[in-house]
């Protein structure tokens, strides 16, 4: 998505890829991976860099490009069964002030210190312990939750794949998801965490016919959960 050549003589595409690849792959922020490598630009010409390739005011497209390349190397035997699909949330904390930046932050729960983050929404499928990304929407502040759901719903049924069920992240937890995913003919799983003085415990909510479940916190149950949390 990045133009063949920045006009920048210390930060060329190249470089600024790099930067950002690397600060996905350990998790660190730009600045800190810059400063952690000799002879690299600062985080701040990178970020400049970037916002000037891709603007946030060309999101729509942004977003269109990208489920295109995370959809076209889909391997071809997920069209032979019915899947298993997991939907998730995940949140950037923002901490600016620019107006431009703010008009894309989205209210949330409290997080690192702040309510305001930048959410991404996606839908995806564990096969043969591979994740596998399949429909993406980045979320502006007047998307409700439903909006979001029957939007990965509707990248799914483009691509033809078939559900057998469906797990949902805690934040999808609401009436009018329940409501309108009662009418589904695949199973439906909702997490919905709570509190406990010793141990915490995630219910799990089978929409399909209304049954509710609690399983125990423990070591391989968050290891499970966190494994269907990847993307």
């Amino acid at each position: 998505m990045l133009s063949d050549v920045i006009d920048r003589y210390s930060c060329d595409r190249q470089t600024v890829s790099d930067m950002v690849v690397k600060a996905s792959v350990t998790g660190s922020a730009i600045e800190g991976t810059c400063n952690g490598l000799e002879n690299a630009p600062s985080g701040m010409t990178v970020r400049t860099d970037l916002n000037e390739e891709l603007p946030v005011t060309l999101l729509p497209e942004i977003e269109c490009q990208m489920r295109v390349q995370l959809q076209s190397k889909l391997p071809r035997r997920l069209w032979k069964r019915t899947l298993d699909l997991a939907m998730d949330f995940h949140d950037e904390p923002f901490y600016g002030k620019d107006p431009t930046l703010c008009a894309y932050a989205c209210r949330w729960e409290a997080h690192q210190g702040t309510t305001w983050f930048y959410r991404v929404a996606t839908v995806y499928v564990i096969h043969h312990k591979i994740p596998y990304t399949l429909g993406i929407v980045f979320l502006l502040p007047e998307y409700t939750v439903l909006e979001v759901l029957k939007a990965l719903l509707v990248q799914i049924n483009r691509l033809e794949l078939s559900i057998r069920s469906l797990c949902l992240d805690k934040g999808f937890r609401c009436q009018p998801v329940i409501s309108f995913l009662m009418d589904e003919p695949y199973e439906t799983l909702i997490a919905c965490p709570i509190a406990a003085k010793r141990v915490a415990r995630a219910r799990f909510v089978k929409v399909e016919k209304a049954i509710s479940w609690t399983t125990p916190s423990t070591p391989a149950n968050r290891s499970l959960y966190r494994s269907l949390s990847r993307c």
